[in-house]
């Protein structure tokens, strides 16, 4: 995938479960112009930290957002 085939980035909240209990992790993907969700970066334990992420990468990318309907997905 390049850069440039990038339209949509996207923070999601995953549960991990272990013997121990659960924990949860938040996870930011890119969507390229085909439509397939690609892992981009996981394993933050704060969504603020994703969400930053995902900030700078649309900023660095020069994806524009505001046309957008947010999408949060939830496991």
């Amino acid at each position: 995938m390049e850069t440039r085939d990038i339209k949509q980035l996207y923070v999601l909240k995953k549960k991990a479960f272990s013997a121990s209990g659960y924990s949860v992790l938040f996870v930011v993907y890119a969507v390229p112009h085909t439509g397939e969700d690609i892992p981009l970066t996981e394993g933050f334990a704060e969504k603020k930290q994703a969400l930053y992420i995902r900030q700078e990468v649309e900023k660095y990318l020069g994806i524009d957002t505001k046309d957008w309907l947010t999408r949060e997905i939830f496991q």
